[in-house]
């Protein structure tokens, strides 16, 4: 009795986390390998191209990768990369 009721608040949680998720979230690897993005207006640095894939998510918009040499006047705070 105590491993059934065990396992089902065990589920019960799992199913609650789950539904708590933010809508963008993406499980993204925490490698440094800078992507140039932009949305047609505004060019931004990001640590990876998940990275830039969750940030177009959270703005509802498209942002697409861009040639590394446009945001070289940036300033890039991952310390490599470009």
């Amino acid at each position: 009795m105590k491993v059934t009721f065990a396992l089902a608040l065990v589920v019960l949680l799992a199913a609650s986390s789950v539904d708590a998720l933010p809508k963008c979230f993406i499980p993204c690897p925490r490698n440094i390998n800078p992507v140039c993005g932009s949305d047609g207006t505004n060019l931004v640095l990001y640590a990876n191209e998940c990275g830039m894939r969750v940030a177009a998510c959270e703005l509802g918009s498209t942002i697409t990768e861009v040639d590394k040499a446009t945001c070289s006047h940036l300033k890039n705070p991952f310390g490599r990369g470009n």
